[in-house]
Order: structure tokens, then C-alpha cells, then sequence
């Protein structure tokens, strides 16, 4: 059972894999995109829940805040890439 589960599962990824490669480069621009509109717009809310008492300009400043951390960990390269699923065994 558990490994028709894990060979479902593997298919269902190859799957999504290929589908996301056959995207038109604009496409994936454009979904990647909105990606990340659509995590900023839930790191909003999550500050702002988290921080009631927080004006939108400081929610806002929050978010700069955090995006810069987040950069600057890219940027020191303190994590390592996961690489794509052509490097799975």
C-alpha cells in the first residue's frame, strides 16, 4: 500500500513538473508574480493580526523589515539550494 501511495504520489508531482515546464516563460513571470503579491498580502495580515495596535504605515515598515532580513540571508548564503527534481534519486 504504502508504496502505490509513494509512486501515486511521485506521478502526481512528475505531473506537475512537466505541466510547469511547458508554461510560456511570461506565464511563469507573470504566476510569480502574483505569487508573491499574493505572500505579501498574508504577511500583512499576519503583522497586522499579530500587531493590533499598528498603524498601516507601521505594518508597511514591518514588511520592508522582514523582506530586508530576508535578503540579507539570501544574500550571505547561509542556505544551500534543494535543487530541482532532475537531482532526486
Amino acid at each position: 500500500m504504502a508504496s502505490e501511495t509513494t509512486e501515486l504520489q511521485q506521478a502526481i508531482f512528475a505531473g506537475k513538473v512537466q505541466r510547469a515546464r511547458a508554461l510560456p516563460a511570461a506565464r511563469k513571470i507573470a504566476d510569480a508574480a502574483s505569487l508573491f503579491d499574493d505572500t505579501l498580502a498574508l504577511m500583512r495580515l499576519a503583522i497586522a493580526t499579530d500587531n493590533p495596535t499598528f498603524h498601516p504605515e507601521q505594518v508597511t515598515a514591518e514588511v520592508a523589515r522582514r523582506l530586508r532580513i530576508a535578503r540579507r540571508l539570501d544574500e550571505a548564503g547561509i542556505y544551500e539550494p534543494a535543487g530541482t527534481i532532475d537531482d532526486q534519486p
